[in-house]
């Protein structure tokens, strides 16, 4: 591998959602919250007891007052006055973190709706972590609850993908390619979808 391929690598490996699962980790590891609560078992009836009345936005869909974002507007005191007055309880953002692909070293748009994620970090279309943050407290000033979007069964073209493609160690694993995906341009097996305008991926691993 020659010096600048390393580098871009690197580069990938910093980007990729994989690395920073496992940096999070390390700062959660051992704490008892982890163990608190059931682990991976469906509640529903919590969740209506937290909030009985929510709602949900779609980040895309949103017109946001001139030099403001959509989480700005989503964290406006004006927007929870109102919908307290109508007994909302709870907001699902919908996604709005990073998605879409990485073309070299450029991040691509979304080819879903924002649906194919590549990052943990909130997409700057729609905001920043700061606003993300004054958001839910103005939620809680309201005495209510919001909670993001969890996306694992499908992601976009981002650093793990093309991390994927190089074969590079772990990553290799990471991404089931469908066994037409040469032929008929689909990402991957949990994707189907039709050529989004990036390199397609090349042999079935």
């Amino acid at each position: 591998m020659t010096a600048a391929n390393r580098d871009y690598v690197e580069w990938l490996v910093a980007q990729s959602m994989l690395k920073a699962a496992r940096d999070r980790a390390r700062s959660y590891a051992g704490q008892s919250r982890l163990w608190m609560n059931p682990y991976a078992e469906a509640r529903p009836r919590r969740a209506i007891e937290i909030a009985s009345v929510w709602l949900t936005v779609y980040p895309d869909s949103i017109i946001a007052p001139e030099d403001a974002s959509v989480l700005d507007a989503l964290g406006a005191d004006s927007l929870w006055k109102a919908l307290s007055e109508l007994g909302v309880q709870g907001m699902h953002t919908g996604p709005i973190k990073r998605s879409g692909g990485i073309s070299g070293r450029e991040f691509t748009p979304s080819v879903d709706g924002n649906f194919d994620r590549i990052s943990f970090d909130i997409d700057p279309l729609y905001g920043s972590e700061e606003q993300l943050v004054h958001l839910s407290r103005m939620a809680a000033a309201h005495n209510a609850v919001t909670i993001d979007d969890l996306i694992p069964s499908h992601t976009g073209k981002g650093a793990d993908f093309r991390l994927a493609e190089l074969g590079h160690e772990e990553y290799r694993a990471s991404t089931t390619w469908s066994r037409s995906a040469r032929k008929t341009g689909a990402c991957c097996r949990t994707c189907r979808r039709a050529r989004c305008g990036q390199p397609q991926p090349g042999p079935v691993r």
